[in-house]
Formats: structure tokens, C-alpha cells, sequence
């Protein structure tokens, strides 16, 4: 009854319905009463001593727990939080998560050698655990631009114990930027290939790898995985007509400008008209056309057509050639939905 609208007074006579109804204001009236007198009845709320000891045990039983640790820092304040769980720590100086716990709240509060030597103590107690030699890592690869070698010797070693693809996929990426800040492109693409190898399926990661092969004017492998990706999205129309823009773009990066055009055309043959993607490609194909000097050519190739939004292509090459009367007469015949007149060409 309360799912499906039906005539006014129908459900009345239900009981059980009544019943419902009853339940509903009982426990709906009270929560807004309270919300309007200003108490904050939240479980989470700041302050609350018993709440702040519930996510204290939280953190301890699982220091990697993000949303424990914030909401400690945002209940106590972190330099407060920190005083006590270093008195925590020399008390019993062989707790592990004790030891993660400080590391972070002194990475939070910039001191960083002393996170270092809190990630190290703790990855001595723990060797295998993959938390504190990641928290070691990114510490050392955010602390300076010039410890790449140490970074990655630290991402290595979390490597080494990392079980989970996440956490393998975390390693590969940060290990890949890190040679790329380094300047190490091939060792960089030798970890963004591993990072395809753990999810061969995973269409997105093969995308992350074409671009970044892309960025780094690696252009014949990047073409090469463009077209893996296009295989693998068959069938997807949408997918295929981005694909294959992106892969456009890639072969005129890579000089290849006619290929470019012939795969912007494909992408066209997939998508209507008015549809962004239809715009974005037709500019792609004039601006290609601009910078080879042939504008001239790809006006002939839309002269005769007889579409509205051909002829609008039409205006918008003219205007490019800077033809601003002829694109005049393209435009009003858009605008008069019929064919453009015959104009006489520029030499």
C-alpha cells in the first residue's frame, strides 16, 4: 500500500498498514524534535568519550583504517592524540599497530624522519605486513623529488609482500610515476606492462598505459595498445567511437595524419550528428587538415553535399580558410534548410 499509489482512503482499513503507519511517526517524530532543538543524536558525534574509545580500539585492532584515525584527530586534536599514543608506544614499545598509529599522526604533523623511524620499527616487529612498508614508502616518495632511488626500493620491498592485486597495483603505479620522475621511461613502461599483466581483462589499465606511452611520445606502442583496446570493446559503440578518437589523436601526435583522419571518419560513421563527440571530430579533422595546408581539399570533399549538417561543416571549413562571405552563404542555407548555391572558388 505504501509502495503503489492507489485511491485516496483505500488503505484504511488495513491494519496492518495502520500498524506500519504508527511505527513510522513513533520513531520519525522524536529524531526530528531532537534535530530541531540543535542535538547533535549522531553515533559519530565530536567529543563523545565512549565513541572516540569505540574507534581507539578500531584503529588499534587495524592502524591502516583512515576513517578511525580522522575522526580521533577531528575528536582530540592531533598533537593531543600523538602525546598519547608515544606514551602508549614507550610503555609497550613492541606493539605494532602502536607503532603504524604514531608514524602516521607524526607524518600528519610534518615530522617526518620520526615517521620513517615509526614505519621501521613496525615493519621490524611485523616484516610481512604490506601496510607499514607501503606507509614507509610513500613517505619516503613524498618527503623529497630527489629520493626516487630510495622510493623505489621502499615500493619494491612492499611489493614483495603485497598479496592482493590492489595492493600490487598500487606498488606498479607508484613505482611507474617514480621512474618517470626519474626519467626512467622504460622501466616505467616495464611496470605499467605489469600492471596489465595482473588484470589482462581490465580495459582501463590498458588505457592508463596508452596514454602515459602517449605522453612520453612513445607513439608506435601506444597506436599498438589503442588497437588491443579496440578488440577487446567490440560491440560497444559508444566505447569503440571514444576509442577510436583516442587513437586518431595518438597517430597524429605520431605524424600520421592522414591515418588519423581515416580513424576520426570511422568514429563519425559511429556516432549522429549532433552528438559532441561528431562536433569534436569534425573539428579534429579540419584542424588536422589546417596544419597540413589542404584546407583547400576538404572543402572540395563537402562542396556538393547536400545534408543541413554537412553544409554546416561547410561554413565552419570555410571560416577556417577564412572564406567569411562563402561561409555566409553556407550558413543561411542551413538556416533556410536547403542545399548552398554554387559559389565560385578562390585561386
Amino acid at each position: 500500500c505504501l509502495l503503489a499509489p492507489r485511491p485516496l482512503g483505500t488503505c484504511s482499513g488495513d491494519p496492518t498498514v495502520s500498524l506500519r503507519l504508527a511505527l513510522l511517526f513513533a520513531f520519525a517524530f522524536p529524531l526530528v524534535a531532537r534535530a530541531e532543538k540543535g542535538d547533535d543524536w549522531r553515533p559519530d558525534a565530536r567529543g563523545d568519550a565512549a565513541v572516540l574509545t569505540r574507534f581507539k580500539r578500531m584503529l588499534e585492532s587495524d592502524p591502516g583504517r583512515d576513517f578511525a584515525l580522522k575522526r580521533l584527530i577531528d575528536g582530540l586534536g592531533l598533537a593531543p592524540l600523538l602525546a598519547e599514543y608515544e606514551a602508549k608506544v614507550k610503555a609497550t614499545p613492541h606493539h605494532f599497530a602502536l607503532r603504524v598509529i604514531v608514524g602516521r599522526l607524526e607524518q600528519r604533523s610534518g615530522r617526518i624522519e620520526n615517521a620513517l623511524a615509526s614505519f621501521r620499527a613496525a615493519i621490524k616487529e611485523r616484516p610481512d605486513s604490506f601496510l607499514a612498508r607501503r606507509l614507509l614508502a610513500e613517505t619516503i616518495a613524498d618527503a623529497s623529488a630527489d629520493s626516487t632511488d630510495d622510493a623505489a626500493r621502499a615500493f619494491e620491498a612492499a611489493l614483495q609482500v603485497a598479496k592482493k592485486k590492489d595492493e600490487k597495483r598500487l606498488c606498479f603505479k607508484r613505482l611507474a610515476a617514480i621512474a618517470v620522475r626519474g626519467r626512467d621511461i622504460a622501466k616505467a613502461l616495464g611496470y605499467w606492462r605489469s600492471l596489465v599483466d595482473l588484470e589482462p581483462g581490465n580495459i582501463f589499465a590498458r588505457e592508463e598505459l596508452a596514454q602515459t606511452l602517449t605522453s612520453h611520445g612513445l607513439h608506435d606502442e601506444a597506436i599498438r595498445e589503442w588497437k588491443a583496446i579496440l578488440v577487446a570493446r567490440k560491440g560497444d559503440t559508444a566505447k569503440t567511437a571514444e576509442t577510436l578518437r583516442e587513437l586518431g589523436r595518438t597517430e597524429e601526435a605520431a605524424g600520421a595524419w592522414e591515418a588519423a583522419v581515416a580513424t576520426y571518419r570511422r568514429a563519425l560513421a559511429l556516432v549522429v550528428p549532433k552528438h559532441w563527440l561528431a562536433r569534436d571530430l569534425h573539428e579534429r579533422i579540419r584542424n588536422t587538415y589546417k596544419q597540413q595546408g589542404k584546407l583547400g581539399l576538404l572543402e572540395a570533399l563537402f562542396e556538393n553535399k547536400k545534408a543541413p549538417d554537412d553544409i554546416a561543416e561547410l561554413a565552419r571549413i570555410r571560416e577556417a580558410m577564412g572564406k567569411e562571405n562563402e561561409a555566409i552563404v553556407a550558413w543561411r542555407a542551413v538556416i533556410a534548410g536547403r542545399p548552398a548555391e554554387p559559389t565560385p572558388r578562390l585561386a
